[in-house]
């Protein structure tokens, strides 16, 4: 199985299941620290929930990039684990500043650059594959999975680069309930 590397996040795959790995050491022994953590955790972790051979799949077919990825978040961990242990509160600010423009800037650059269609997608086997593979050339640029839980209804958001992408995806999906974002031409 050959994965494109931009077509998923295995970036956030890889520290979503170191996290789940260290939540579980941290918490071993305390089913209320499980419980209280879990519905936050829960939602970012979804992705470890998928196939494991999937993933491991994309790792292999993109180790270098990965490795060069891993290689570069460790050392922003230590260097955020020195600002810690040197109780450095100016460079811990500093550091959270940042963060936050560029967080915030995430959501600001949404709301300019791109548009988004959001499906109810029926809680069924295949459901979300069945909406991709009719999505072939419709240059979905972003793919995300906001609400999936068992019995009810989930919300798949798609996102385009352009209005004419999005109304074209929206034309061959006409048959889903569809919410539309992003300015229109």
């Amino acid at each position: 199985m050959r994965v494109p590397w931009k077509l998923c996040p295995a970036r956030a795959s890889g520290r979503l299941t170191g996290a789940i790995k260290q939540t579980a050491t941290a918490f071993a022994g305390q089913p209320l620290g499980e419980r209280v953590a879990a519905g936050g955790f829960k939602s970012v972790t979804r992705i470890v929930a998928s196939d494991p051979t999937m993933w491991a799949a994309i790792m292999a077919t993109n180790r270098d990039l990965i490795s060069q990825q891993l290689a570069s978040y460790l050392r922003e961990l230590q260097r955020f684990k020195d600002l810690i242990d040197k109780q450095d509160q100016a460079g811990l600010f500093e550091t959270f500043s940042k963060a936050q423009v560029r967080r915030n800037r995430l959501n600001q650059q949404s709301k300019d650059l791109f548009y988004d269609l959001f499906i109810n997608i029926p809680d069924q086997v295949g459901a979300i594959a069945g909406v991709i593979s009719r999505l072939a050339a419709a240059n979905v640029i972003h793919l995300q999975v906001l609400e999936l839980r068992d019995e009810i209804n989930g919300v798949l958001q798609l996102t385009f680069s352009t209005p004419a992408d999005q109304r074209r995806a929206a034309g061959v999906l006409n048959d889903y309930e569809i919410i539309e974002r992003g300015d229109q031409e």
